[in-house]
């Protein structure tokens, strides 16, 4: 599976991972951090990729 998953912050950092390299966590965890957001940062966007077959 090559879907990405793509991160934007208002500061302008972009982060783009594939989707299958996220690992899953257990009930008893809080999450998984995908950016790290300094002060006053907030999350801007976010976006699947989905490769298409497209030549």
């Amino acid at each position: 599976d090559t879907d990405e998953l793509m991160l934007i912050s208002t500061g302008g950092v972009l982060i783009r991972t594939l989707v299958q390299d996220i690992r899953e966590m257990g009930r008893s965890t809080q999450g998984v951090t995908l950016i790290a957001l300094d002060n006053g940062t907030k999350l801007a966007g976010i976006e699947k990729i989905i490769e298409t077959d497209e030549e």
